[in-house]
């Protein structure tokens, strides 16, 4: 019986992986072929012939085009997020990792517009939930109010504040394919207690450098888009 169970178990797993590996190769594709083709051409049998998938296949994952960009577009955040916060997490200062992340963050949606391309589409809607301001910015924000460093304040109003400086620096970017993140950073550091000043020099100190990994969807796409005729 217990032999049988593990056998149960085992094919379960196997299963449960073949699946994630098809989802993951979905989103691959869709990302690659948005980046190449761009948001109004992009169409569900170009990202079944990338993936070398057929539609019920396609189905089996995703409901419409719709669902399968929008999770491309939360799998970029998540890339993006993992990146820049293990630079930010190299210092110890709470109030220049927030800094870091806000302002790392930009200069990534700037240098790699395939992530200001799927929001343009889709919307700011994915800089909530999964984003850094929902994912590792409380961290901060809680380190920072802990220690003295931020005013105290509800962690709630902290992150609320929070998601508005960031949705009005991605809708700037969307709209103008540029923003001056630095007097966004500022103010936001003003409000969690820091002087004029401080905050100002904080705002304003060049980034660290970031470095994205080759392998990594950013890259891929930007790769793919370069590539492209």
């Amino acid at each position: 019986m217990i032999k049988n169970r593990t056998g149960i178990d085992a094919r379960l797993i196997a299963t449960k992986k073949r699946r994630e590996k098809m989802r993951d190769r979905l989103i691959d594709a869709a990302t690659l072929v948005f980046a190449e083709r761009g948001p109004e051409n992009t169409v569900i049998d170009h990202i079944v012939l990338q993936a070398g998938v057929s539609r019920g296949s396609f189905y089996n994952y995703f409901r419409s085009i719709e669902e399968l960009l929008e999770t491309a577009k939360r799998e970029l955040a998540q890339q993006m997020i993992q990146i820049v916060t293990q630079v930010a997490l190299t210092k110890t200062d709470p109030a220049e990792q927030l800094a870091i992340g806000m302002g790392g963050f930009v200069k990534i949606a700037l240098d790699y517009p395939i992530f200001l391309q799927f929001s343009t589409k889709l919307g700011t809607r994915g800089l909530g939930e999964g984003s850094y301001i929902r994912t590792t910015a409380p961290q901060v924000i809680r380190a920072g109010i802990e220690t003295g460093r931020f005013n105290e304040m509800p962690e709630q109003t902290a992150i609320d504040i929070l998601e508005a400086i960031g949705l009005s620096i991605m809708r700037r970017q969307i709209e103008n394919g540029h923003v001056d993140a630095e007097p966004y950073i500022a103010a936001l550091l003003r409000m969690m207690g820091l002087s004029e000043a401080e905050a100002e020099t904080i705002a304003n100190r060049p980034l660290p450098t970031i470095p994205i990994p080759t392998d990594s969807l950013i890259a891929r796409s930007a790769a793919h888009l370069t590539a492209s005729p």
